[in-house]
């Protein structure tokens, strides 16, 4: 006789599950809960400065910014919002259809998915959430290594991702977002007292 497997866990399981601010945060992984590296200050500058450059370019137009903590809900094909088994909490994200999202998320893929490597998140990162970005049709991944001062960018052609490394530079175009395009070389005035 063998051992029932347990069933994978969906988005309402996810959100039911009590929360208190002090505990770590997670996300759901093909239907298991998976707990999230902590932030620590390089992580934090690096998210605050992203996000006050999208912020400002985005500003009256129709692609809209979040931040984490914003649920995004990954569906399957036929599967709904609220029973998707992949549920992650991007760094920073784009949606540019304002159906795609709710109070408590998003509904789908965004556009654009920015994740700040932390030195205990790598993994995860860089195999794991690029596998389901892809799989989901988020447009455009990046990785930011601050420690290193790399971006990895993958864009997706066809149903695939292309990936590509660049250090930081001051004027880095975000294919997904028209228009848009980010200041990583100032990151490393930020990060100065970090090494």
């Amino acid at each position: 006789m063998g051992l029932a497997l347990e069933k994978p866990l969906t988005y309402l399981d996810y959100a039911a599950i009590p929360r208190r601010e002090d505990e770590p945060r997670f996300e759901l992984i093909d239907g298991r809960i998976v707990m999230m590296a902590g932030a620590g200050r390089r992580h934090q500058r690096v998210v605050v400065e992203l996000t006050g450059q999208i912020r400002e370019k985005l500003r009256g137009r129709r692609c809209e910014l979040f931040i984490a903590p914003f649920d995004v809900r990954l569906p399957r094909p036929g599967q709904a919002a609220n029973d998707a088994n992949d549920v992650l909490q991007p760094d920073l994200m784009a949606f540019c259809n304002p159906a795609n999202h709710d109070e408590r998320g998003g509904l789908c893929a965004p556009e654009f998915v920015i994740e700040v490597l932390s030195p205990s998140g790598g993994a995860h990162d860089m195999v794991r959430k690029r596998r389901i970005y892809e799989a989901h049709g988020v447009l455009e991944y990046w990785i930011i290594d601050p420690i290193n001062e790399v971006v990895h960018i993958h864009r997706l052609v066809d149903t695939r991702y292309v990936h590509e490394s660049a250090e930081w530079e001051p004027s880095m175009t975000v294919a997904a977002v028209d228009g848009l395009s980010l200041d990583l070389a100032v990151l490393r005035d930020l990060l100065r007292d970090e090494a």
